[in-house]
């Protein structure tokens, strides 16, 4: 089975914020494309989504709230700002190693991410390909172009812009309102998206702000991996986990729909595991369940609750399957051992 797209949270927050500051409701948008509709409120950023839902979430908006370009505006978040991985980005000495940190960690943000860095007679060109294999998104487009630009400007200034830019678009015609796009030497109809760097800028500083400084103290999370490119039956359990967060029993279908490929390829592939979906579905309620129970203030009956069950005693019946204890004698021995 194929490796399945995965990316932060942070990423379709960066979309859903934009849409809150122009007072477009977005709770629509993030049901529509399966992602929690409480994404900025509850969800925490280093958290795995799908990509497939990320992506779709993007182009939906824009396309229904007339924001043509509203990838560019989602992307002009700091690069510092994107967790430990805008942290070791930022912390890079020189341009030129800010950016072979970029190429090398980005997939710990999105697993098929795909930017590089070459040269030609010219000058130096920092690019992202899209790949062939999957639809031209707009706003796909838009944001990773612009998240380029927040690398560049680690070290020459907030209001650098790139003289010549190649999109993979055919026209400019969604762009013209975009002043910032338009004032540029763009090339339409290119194999790739990226811009030229004048090569002697490589070797620049990165400015340190006190911004920056203080990014470097931000809490990590502890499920934060150096690559999303993890095994496909460790996607689709975080997949069906991000699914039960939201309030909703995972089937197979979605499951497959998130994933970006057949229930039936979801099917042989747990059976190759020797598993099933079911499993799958009873391992994401169980860590979920072992989380809350942890916490003392939260009713057992809650909790069963919370994890799709439909009454206590089959969310018990299925813990003590799972791990040989009930969910009441599971947390008296987690009190026992929190107890000095």
């Amino acid at each position: 089975m194929k490796a399945i797209p995965l990316t932060r949270a942070r990423h379709a927050g960066n979309f859903a914020n934009v849409l809150q500051a122009r007072g477009i409701p977005t709770e629509r948008y993030l049901e529509r494309s399966h992602l929690p509709v409480d994404l900025l409120e509850e969800v925490d950023s280093d958290s795995v989504l799908s990509a497939v839902s990320m992506l779709d979430f993007a182009e939906n908006a824009a396309a229904d709230s007339g924001i043509c370009d509203l990838g560019f505006w989602a992307g002009l978040m700091p690069i510092e700002h994107y967790g430990q991985f805008g942290t070791r980005v930022s912390q890079a000495s020189t341009l030129y190693s800010a950016l072979q940190a970029f190429c090398i960690g980005v997939r710990a943000e999105c697993s098929e991410a795909n930017y590089y860095l070459k040269r030609d007679k010219s000058a130096a060109w920092f690019c992202h390909h899209q790949g062939q294999s999957n639809p031209f998104l707009p706003q796909h487009e838009l944001y990773a172009l612009m998240i380029m630009v927040q690398v560049i400007r680690l070290a020459l200034g907030r209001l650098w812009k790139p003289s010549w830019v190649r999109l993979q678009r055919e026209s400019e015609n969604s762009l013209t309102a975009n002043e910032w796009l338009v004032s540029m030497n763009v090339e339409f109809g290119s194999a790739e998206t990226g811009f030229a760097i004048v090569e002697t800028d490589l070797a620049k500083p990165l400015m340190k702000s006190s911004d920056r400084r203080l990014s470097f103290s931000a809490r990590t999370s502890d499920d934060y991996s150096d690559s999303l490119r993890i095994e496909p039956l460790c996607a689709l359990k975080a997949l069906t986990d991000m699914q039960l967060r939201d309030g909703k029993i995972p089937s197979l279908e979605l499951t497959a729909e998130l994933a970006g490929v057949s229930a039936r390829t979801v099917q042989r592939h747990l059976r190759d595991q020797e598993t099933t979906f079911s499993d799958l579905v009873d391992q994401a309620r169980l860590e979920i369940a072992k989380t809350m129970i942890s916490d003392q203030s939260i009713s057992i009956t809650h909790i069963a609750y919370e994890t799709g069950y439909s009454n206590v005693g089959n969310f018990s019946r299925s813990f003590k399957r799972l791990t040989g204890m009930s969910p009441r004698s599971y947390r008296k021995m987690i009190r026992r051992r929190e107890t000095p």
